[in-house]
């Protein structure tokens, strides 16, 4: 009777002793992985900001049939510069992104980009050219348009992580 007295407290001790193991186990997890959603999360709202930022001044700097030469030449430089990053930020994988990387082009006067004729086709843009005043508007509504949808899907994707 005594030995099952003393086995039954060395059950309880282990099983006691499991338990906490266990939980403080799970704690840990969990604390871990929120962790990581958080990184996630805020490395994502980082790119989103970053991607924001340089279509802002790729909205900005559109060139205008009215400039002057050494705004245009401003304009374009800004252009090579932001473009490139932009191209690295989006995800070619992404419709949109393809879809706004070609209206970017297109609108900058680069639209030799073979790539960007199925893009082009189904933004109904191919027609609408840059220099024309009343298709620049239509064009940069587009591009603020597009940018919108963009960003809020990939915003969307942030809340979901969270």
């Amino acid at each position: 009777l005594l030995g099952l007295r003393a086995l039954s407290k060395d059950n309880i001790k282990v099983a006691t002793f499991l338990i906490g193991f266990l939980s403080l186990a799970g704690a840990a997890t969990k604390v871990t992985y929120e962790w990581r959603l958080k990184a996630r999360s805020e490395n994502r709202q980082k790119w989103i900001n970053q991607m924001r930022e340089t279509l802002a001044l790729l909205i900005t700097n559109i060139p205008s049939p009215r400039d002057f030469p050494n705004e245009r030449d401003r304009k374009t430089k800004v252009y090579i510069e932001q473009h490139g990053k932009l191209e690295l930020l989006m995800n070619p994988s992404e419709k949109d992104h393809r879809a706004l990387m070609a209206l970017i082009r297109h609108i900058y006067g680069y639209d030799d980009v073979p790539i960007d004729d199925i893009p082009r086709k189904e933004l109904g843009i191919a027609t609408l050219l840059p220099s024309n005043p009343e298709h620049q508007i239509t064009l940069k509504s587009q591009l603020i348009r597009l940018s919108n949808v963009a960003l809020k899907r990939e915003w969307e994707r942030v809340k979901r992580i969270q």
